[in-house]
């Protein structure tokens, strides 16, 4: 009898660790920064700071995040035209200052 249920214990304590593993692969998307909602729009001179995320493990798209003058943050759609060209811009104006 006391074999039994740690046997059921035992497999009870693998199959929730296998569903644990599962969930943490297949949930990979929830991981990201940003959630669906995405600006398309930038805020030309508004801004503090932009950081651009890669894709990585925990998130399987590029995000870019600004943080406003008055604190708040807010997500860029990278895959938009106007914001990539605007990205673009601020990159190179950056890098030939820095030269």
């Amino acid at each position: 009898m006391m074999a039994g249920t740690l046997a059921q214990i035992l497999a009870f304590s693998l199959s929730t660790c296998l569903i644990v593993q599962g969930m943490s692969i297949a949930g990979q998307g929830q991981r990201c920064i940003c959630g669906e909602r995405k600006a398309t729009r930038f805020p030309a001179g508004r801004f503090v700071k932009l950081e651009i995320y890669p894709t990585s493990h925990r998130c399987a798209q590029k995000e870019v995040v600004i943080t406003l003058k008055n604190g708040t943050r807010v997500c860029l759609n990278y895959y938009s035209k106007a914001i990539r060209s605007a990205i673009d811009g601020i990159l190179r104006r950056r890098l030939l200052r820095n030269h």
